[in-house]
């Protein structure tokens, strides 16, 4: 696996309490994500395009190690998932809420993003002795639902341009 979680827990927390630490922020950090994702964001282009170049900064990250031959395999599935999120990532939808136009992203492809990178962590963490084929299934699970959440992002920035033009029209009618 790769050295990249090098946080010393035993420093600062119980070994006996480490997993309950790290499973609490987990759902603590999926919670925060899908609450963004249920209740929408506020819309500007900024908050559209920091979100998905947060991810693929953190995939990248998670490369960190990986020989030649496994990076161009997973850049192959980081842009199959960019092409993928840009024709299937349709579940974007802009309404107003107090005069503030808001916007929902798709719910699929950011929990699959989460859970490969969480399960990433937690093998290095736990199980460093898995096969590197492991670690590397997940790894182009990662590119690929970044790949995903990039091209859903531009696919979005373009809904924005489609629903400023087509005024007076529901939620509904505009995506």
């Amino acid at each position: 696996m790769i050295g990249i979680f090098n946080f010393p827990f035993e420093n600062y927390i119980p070994a006996n309490y480490q997993f309950d630490f790290l499973a609490s922020l987990t759902v603590f950090l999926l919670l925060l994500r899908l609450s963004r994702l249920f209740f929408g964001r506020k819309y500007s282009l900024g908050r559209v395009l920091l979100v998905p170049v947060l991810y693929a900064l953190l995939s990248i990250y998670t490369y960190i190690g990986v020989s030649a031959t496994q990076k161009e395999l997973i850049i192959v599935f980081g842009i199959l998932g960019l092409v993928a999120g840009i024709i299937y990532g349709k579940k974007d939808r802009f309404y107003e809420k107090n005069n503030v136009l808001r916007y929902r992203s798709s719910l699929p492809f950011t929990v699959l993003w989460t859970l490969a990178f969480l399960g990433e962590i937690y093998i290095y963490l736990y199980d460093p002795k898995l096969p590197v084929s492991v670690g590397l299934a997940l790894n182009v699970i990662i590119a690929g639902s970044a790949g995903l959440i990039l091209g859903e992002s531009m696919r979005i920035i373009n809904s924005h341009r489609i629903y400023m033009k087509t005024p007076g029209k529901k939620e509904s009618e505009r995506n």
